[in-house]
């Protein structure tokens, strides 16, 4: 049985070169989060356009390397992103009450009337991952993944 050995010398100047700002990898991980920043806001659903508007990017890097972060700030961003599981019931009043919502936007009387839409319960929201999605397309179009 042959055995072969191999040796790698790496030289830690060179490697914090490629991972500083500037460096090779630096400017691939900053092109990867960008795409990715891009992709998300494409895929985002949008009602009011609040999520979508408050995706951001940022690239950094430390002595392990350079990492890039994609991130909606809005506060229902991980309720959309990550579905809920119903059912979703009122803390406070006996109705959750939804104005302008659904087929009453328009100016239609809701079945109170008055352009409301009130119930003692609503069924969770389904997932919609729209970061994973637009981080796995930007990966397989780069063939990384």
């Amino acid at each position: 049985m042959a055995t072969t050995t191999v040796r790698i010398r790496v030289f830690d100047s060179r490697v914090h070169g490629l991972n500083a700002p500037g460096g090779e990898i630096n400017r691939f991980a900053r092109k990867i989060t960008r795409e990715t920043e891009f992709r998300a806001i494409q895929y985002c659903p949008t009602r009011s356009r609040a999520l979508q508007r408050s995706i951001r990017s940022t690239v950094g890097w430390n002595a392990l390397g350079v990492f890039g972060v994609v991130r909606a700030g809005a506060g229902h961003a991980r309720y959309v992103h990550e579905g809920t599981y119903g059912p979703i019931v009122p803390r406070v009043a006996p109705y959750l009450r939804f104005e302008g919502w659904g087929p009453w936007a328009a100016g239609n009387s809701g079945p109170l009337g008055n352009r409301a839409w009130r119930l003692k319960w609503v069924k969770g929201q389904r997932a919609q991952p729209f970061l994973t999605r637009a981080m796995r397309d930007v990966l397989r179009f780069n063939r990384i993944l």
